[in-house]
């Protein structure tokens, strides 16, 4: 069985490579915090692919609940490399998010991730 055949089986394309040529090279690092003999111990994870952030538009900040509209919404567009959870808080470019959704594309080739800057309640 050919790499490919998934895709083709599903009847679905594959745009990853579309997608990775606006991908850059990016580092993600997940903070994660656990409990130790009832300490709290943050571990950070360091994780390198290639993926994208795009900004919200107007129209999908208003499916948002309102008072979520005003929140710094990004996409990030994953091809490789990076895999993370529901409510992970991650750096991205120097900048601290929130994991708020995870959409799997993987039979088209990549993972769709939004995010909320500077969103540290938890």
């Amino acid at each position: 069985m050919n790499p490919i055949s998934p895709y083709v089986s599903a009847g679905l394309p594959n745009v990853a490579n579309a997608v990775a040529g606006y991908c850059l090279p990016i580092t993600v690092k997940r903070l994660t915090k656990t409990l130790v003999n009832g300490d709290l111990v943050e571990t950070e994870d360091v994780q390198s692919g290639r993926g994208a952030i795009q900004p919200f538009t107007a129209s999908q900040l208003m499916i948002k609940p309102e008072g979520q509209r005003t929140w710094v919404w990004e996409a990030l567009y994953v091809v490789s490399g990076v895999d993370l959870s529901l409510d992970d808080v991650v750096t991205i470019f120097d900048r601290d998010f929130r994991v708020m959704s995870k959409r799997d594309f993987t039979l088209y080739g990549y993972i769709k991730y939004e995010l909320v800057e500077g969103y540290t309640n938890g």
